[in-house]
């Protein structure tokens, strides 16, 4: 069975229109997102340098190894300005 044979033919292209514009949206949320966590937290600004060398540093070692264990209490440092 078609579609048409309940709905007009300009109703399935607005419908599909506003899926197409839903599926960009979220791929954009998903960029910021990813970079925010990855380029812009404050934890690992300017950046995680892990990615160099393979070595993580005591600090977010710690933050991960604390959040891994369930313990959602922050880690920040508090001497640190941000």
């Amino acid at each position: 069975m078609e579609v048409t044979q309940w709905l007009p033919r300009w109703a399935l292209d607005v419908a599909l229109t506003i899926h197409h514009e839903q599926a960009i949206l979220a791929s954009l949320v998903i960029i910021v997102w990813h970079c925010y966590h990855v380029i812009f937290d404050l934890d690992v600004y300017p950046e995680n340098l892990a990615r160099w060398d393979g070595n993580v540093s005591q600090r977010i070692g710690k933050k991960w190894s604390t959040r891994s264990a369930g313990n959602q209490q922050s880690t920040r440092d508090e001497n640190q300005p941000y």
